[in-house]
């Protein structure tokens, strides 16, 4: 059953040990949101803000019906879409194949994984690792405490900052990237390939005791 609710250009969600799937779908004209077998899908336009107080009751004018304590949260977003915020504090996070001109995520524990083209990318996660396969992106800035950070790095973008205190971070990039690296670790090893300079391209590496591999 599909119910067509009001406008959205702005997405917020806020959950505790929840699951999240955020699926980009090129020929959308709307979010859809996933619940309970039903597809409830959102107009462009406005804000919707998802949380723990919202997710377990019919709310947000009528948008979802209940979800179960923990049940996954899936939210299918239109490409090129506007600003999605997430904060999560043990609960997962994928993405597939998402489109947005923001996207900022931060997590506790949680994991966050998948492949996404996002002009300006923000992640923050104290223990959650980090494996995403990067589209073309304007600025990324990924910060861990101990979470390890594994990249998959576009042809075209701007600037990349990554850092760990205690996390691995491995970055692969595509054949004859050109970019300006800089690699830099206090106690850890650092491998990194030598890349033709580019100086509009930037890959910034920082970590405390975790490795560095840039290959």
């Amino acid at each position: 059953m599909v119910r067509k609710q009001e406008t959205v250009t702005s997405l917020v969600i806020s959950v505790g040990r929840r699951q999240i799937t955020l699926i980009g779908d090129p020929d959308a004209a709307q979010i859809s949101i996933l619940s309970g077998g039903d597809i409830h899908q959102l107009q462009i336009g406005s804000s919707l803000h998802l949380d723990e107080a919202t997710l377990p009751h019919v709310a947000a004018a009528g948008i979802l019906a209940a979800l179960q304590e923990l049940e996954p949260l899936v939210v299918r977003v239109p490409a090129a879409f506007g600003a999605i915020e997430v904060s999560a504090n043990a609960g997962s996070l994928t993405l597939q194949d998402l489109q947005a001109q923001t996207l900022r995520v931060r997590t506790i524990s949680g994991a966050v994984r998948g492949r996404l083209a996002v002009s300006d990318l923000q992640i923050i996660s104290a223990m959650g690792a980090l494996d995403l396969r990067l589209g073309r992106f304007r600025q990324a800035a990924l910060k861990t405490d101990s979470g390890d950070i594994s990249l998959q790095l576009p042809e075209d973008f701007q600037d990349l900052q990554v850092q760990s205190e205690s996390g691995a971070v491995r970055i692969s990039c595509p054949e004859g990237l050109r970019a300006k690296v800089e690699a830099e670790s206090r106690s850890g090893t650092v491998q990194a390939v030598r890349l033709a300079e580019y100086p509009d391209r930037q890959i910034r590496v920082h970590t405390g005791s975790g490795p560095i591999i840039i290959r």
